[in-house]
């Protein structure tokens, strides 16, 4: 249930005569309640002492507990670095209307040597259901930046994007088989005189083909670019789930192109998976390539009650130079 309201959803074949039968559908309601978690986690940082590696992880959330097709969720994490807390909100056909609501407000705070970064941020995003054509959304998003240091510098910009989807997957964390279409634009609006004035674009094309019941090979290609006209640098990084997986990159650039490969491992209804990957990315400020990192390795995702799916795998990095040495890393959220 991609939905995420129903707990159980079954088919029931009832003879009507010798030629025809009765296909009854028994839909079972998740039970309306809240769910409260929270964890520790650890992690090594780089260059930071062990202790530095803990993080607190803090959730409330609850799926259509008035029956509406509404959902919300408040998070707070907590590193000794960083504090990231959210709020969100959307509810699902609203007033029975095809398409769906969301909100959402955020605050994340980072010191890292001397400098505190302090972001506030408040969405709203409306988008319609599963269409045969596709799917459509758009998205108004406020934020709010102070570097502080020195000297305090502060920058507010208005962001609007426009999305479209269209896809087949058979599943939208793991997908073994189908292939999906994503092109989002957005242009960013100077609220202060530090604002960003800018207009940028994504493009992703994934694609799989099943060898087997258990195994597929999957490809994604990733293409952004952000064009600047003035205000605080719009950028990108090989990071998260759009990194060269196993190699480690704090470069920041306006283009950025991204192939990752893999031959996936999965059993019907587990909810755990296995991969073994090819990498090829670059990160720069023109279409130069005169940069590429590439890597090859294992991953491992795991799906998580807490964190949802959760992958962490080891590569090694063969572009810009070869190292023989195997890198971690870990990603939260879905597969490409």
């Amino acid at each position: 249930d991609l939905s995420n309201f129903f707990k159980d959803v079954n088919l029931n074949f009832e003879p009507v005569d010798n030629e025809n039968v009765d296909i009854v559908v028994n839909v079972s309601e998740k039970d309306k309640k809240f769910d409260f978690q929270g964890g520790i986690t650890w992690g090594p940082v780089k260059d930071k002492p062990w202790y530095e590696g803990f993080a607190g992880i803090l959730s409330l959330t609850s799926t259509n507990p008035f029956g509406y097709g509404e959902n919300f969720s408040i998070s707070l994490q907590k590193a000794l670095s960083t504090t990231n807390i959210s709020l969100d909100f959307g509810i699902r056909k609203p007033f029975e209307m095809p398409f769906s609501v969301s909100s959402s407000i955020s605050f994340n705070q980072e010191t890292q040597e001397g400098t505190t970064t302090t972001k506030w941020s408040t969405s709203a995003r409306i988008s319609t259901l599963k269409l045969p054509i596709g799917q459509f959304s758009l998205t108004a998003n406020y934020s709010e930046t102070t570097t502080s240091s020195t000297t305090t510098f502060t920058t507010k910009t208005m962001a609007l994007t426009g999305s479209y989807i269209y896809e087949t997957l058979d599943n939208l964390y793991v997908p073994m088989k189908g292939y999906s279409f994503t092109l989002s634009g957005t242009r960013y609006f100077p609220i202060s005189e530090q604002g960003s004035d800018a207009i940028s674009y994504f493009a992703e094309v994934t694609y799989h083909l099943p060898l087997s019941e258990t195994v597929s090979l999957a490809s994604r290609i990733y293409n952004a670019q952000v064009i600047q006209t003035s205000g605080a640098p719009v950028n990108f990084s090989l990071a998260g789930p759009y990194q060269v997986r196993g190699v480690k990159s704090e470069e920041k650039g306006t283009v950025l192109v991204l192939n990752n490969n893999e031959v996936r491992f999965k059993e019907p209804d587990q909810i755990f998976y296995f991969s073994i990957f090819y990498d090829l990315g670059f990160i720069g400020q023109a279409y130069t390539f005169d940069n590429l990192k590439s890597s090859a390795g294992v991953e491992l995702g795991l799906v998580l009650p807490m964190f949802g799916l959760v992958r962490f795998g080891a590569g090694l990095q063969i572009l810009p130079t070869f190292s023989p040495n195997f890198n971690t890393y870990f990603i939260f959220g879905q597969t490409f």
